[in-house]
């Protein structure tokens, strides 16, 4: 099988006084590939942060922004969330204490590594954040654009995706939330770096026999800052794909016709598609691009990133 593995082992804790995160991003090839992680474990400071800024939302963003730049431009960041600044260095050893003395600080681990059990082409570590003392694992992320969301039934079944793109895959979704509902978190950034978010209770996806079919308790409109609840329009769906036609609309495919061929839960067609084409500016009013109705003020409007996990 080639879904996504967690392994408790790249947990670490930190301090009290800092932000817990745990993230380990790992990417194998076929054949045997170097594993890229970031670890929370302590290193102690050996040099001065030459550090490079960019705006992030989260300790994750900044660990993702981090992986994405290479081992040659970050091998170390640290997070302020007042500033939201992501503060990235080269040296793994680099020292933030000056600007980020109330920060984590995770630092980049290399190993070698092979590829996963037989027949599997890709396959990554958990991605987990921690949020006010809750801990989500990350099913779904989207900040770059480079990786296509058109892929097939069987792939979105398994997962895919690489450092900074991915989807976990829905058997592994289904086991973290089949005989146990989970709270849904979806956050969408709007091209004008506006943070929106929606909860929900009891979100829960079926096996292979439902076709995955997904549905929820609630809208959590209290933990949440969208002007409505998008997912509601979805709410009871099987998944659809290119190639796997489950939805609720007569004489076509959503996935095909109208979404941009990515998959999801469509009902007829689609009030949020993070699994969309991915667009560099907020065109509108289109549901093929990776959207989500509510957090554009109910137009169609394609966001510049969105993640979607659950709490465990």
């Amino acid at each position: 099988s080639n879904q996504c593995r967690s392994d408790s082992s790249h947990c670490s804790s930190q301090k009290s006084m800092l932000i817990k995160i745990i993230i380990s991003l790992c990417f194998y090839a076929t054949a045997a590939a170097t594993a890229t992680e970031f670890s929370t474990e302590s290193v102690a400071p050996s040099v001065p942060a030459a550090a490079v800024s960019s705006w992030a939302r989260s300790d994750i963003e900044c660990a993702v922004k981090c992986s994405a730049a290479g081992p040659a431009a970050c091998s170390a960041s640290a997070f302020l969330p007042q500033s939201e600044l992501c503060l990235m260095s080269a040296e793994k050893g680099a020292d933030f204490s000056e600007k980020a003395s109330q920060s984590s600080v995770l630092r980049r681990l290399t190993t070698a590594s092979s590829s996963g059990s037989a027949g599997s082409s890709w396959s990554r570590n958990a991605s987990y954040v921690t949020i006010a003392d809750r801990t989500f694992r990350i099913i779904q992320h989207r900040s770059k654009g480079a990786l296509s969301f058109a892929q097939n039934w069987t792939d979105y079944e398994h997962g895919f995706g690489d450092d900074v793109d991915f989807w976990i895959g829905l058997r592994t979704i289904n086991e973290l939330t089949g005989s146990t509902p989970r709270v849904l978190r979806v956050e969408a950034v709007t091209w004008a770096d506006e943070l929106f978010i929606a909860e929900y209770s009891g979100f829960t996806v079926g096996d292979a026999s439902t076709n995955y079919t997904m549905t929820y308790t609630s809208y959590l409109t209290a933990s949440s800052n969208m002007t409505g609840d998008a997912l509601a329009y979805h709410k009871g769906s099987q998944f659809s794909t290119m190639d796997r036609d489950n939805d609720g609309r007569s004489g076509s495919s959503c996935s095909v016709a109208h979404c941009g061929n990515g998959g999801w839960w469509y009902s007829s067609c689609a009030y949020c598609n993070p699994s969309g084409v991915y667009e560099t500016s907020a065109i509108a009013d289109s549901l093929k691009k990776m959207m989500w109705k509510y957090a554009t003020g109910g137009t169609y409007a394609a966001l510049k990133s969105i993640q979607l996990m659950v709490q465990v």
